[in-house]
């Protein structure tokens, strides 16, 4: 036998199992969405629900949220919400508008984490195998997505914890000090929109304690920089 013409055959399977693996990985991940598409408006109504849309109701009413009534999540979500709903409109279109508000976040959830998980390295279509993999395993969590279609700020604080996380990688990648810095804006806006995004925070600070102490003494100023911009932004 031809050694060349056996490590052909074998390349030849290879990308074709990886060509179905990605067909049968979007195939799964669209019907996921289009199952979840499908059932926003038919759920349930949970409670927490009727009180994120009471103090969208109580701001649209000319109240200051933190000084007329208190909510222990940040402002940012009530503000993307009240830009979306009306509290004082049709009820049923009022839940719709909120939901759709949140499945909307979901899928740029969803391709912050393909993106994520795609990374820059490989062949292109390991690339997309691996973000459709990551996508697949993620809609398929019906615990996570059933609350992440809820009208909740936790809504909006995935997206954000995803692409701080995102762009920080890549910063460390390239020490690009414009990219930490996005890193700890996004960082900085998901701690004020839920409290217990500070153990994430915490996290963070834990894996820039650890690069200082892994990186070439070379870096290690550079590292320290970032590490303050990242701080600082946040």
């Amino acid at each position: 036998t031809n050694p060349a013409r056996d490590d052909s055959s074998k390349g030849d399977a290879t990308s074709g199992g990886e060509r179905l693996a990605l067909w049968v990985a979007l195939a799964g991940l669209l019907a996921f969405l289009a199952i979840q598409a499908f059932t926003v408006t038919g759920r349930f109504l949970d409670p927490d629900e009727g009180e994120h849309l009471t103090v969208v109701a109580a701001q649209q009413a000319g109240q200051v949220l933190y000084r007329d009534l208190f909510e222990h999540h940040g402002p940012l979500y009530y503000a993307l919400l009240g830009a979306v709903v009306d509290a004082d409109g049709d009820p049923e279109d009022t839940i719709a508008r909120g939901r759709w508000l949140s499945f909307g976040l979901w899928l740029l959830t969803l391709g912050l984490v393909g993106r994520w998980a795609g990374g820059r390295s490989g062949t292109s279509r390991r690339r997309y195998l691996a973000a459709a993999l990551a996508g697949l395993l993620l809609a398929s969590d019906a615990y996570t997505v059933s609350s992440l279609l809820e009208i909740r700020p936790e809504a909006l604080l995935l997206p954000l914890l995803f692409g701080s996380l995102l762009l920080m990688l890549r910063a460390f990648e390239h020490d690009s000090r414009v990219r930490m810095v996005g890193a700890g804006l996004l960082m900085g806006l998901a701690l004020v929109t839920g409290p217990r995004t500070l153990f994430v925070g915490l996290a963070v600070l834990a894996i820039h304690l650890m690069r200082l102490a892994l990186i070439d003494p070379i870096r290690r100023r550079e590292a320290l920089i970032e590490m303050a911009l990242f701080g600082g932004a946040c």
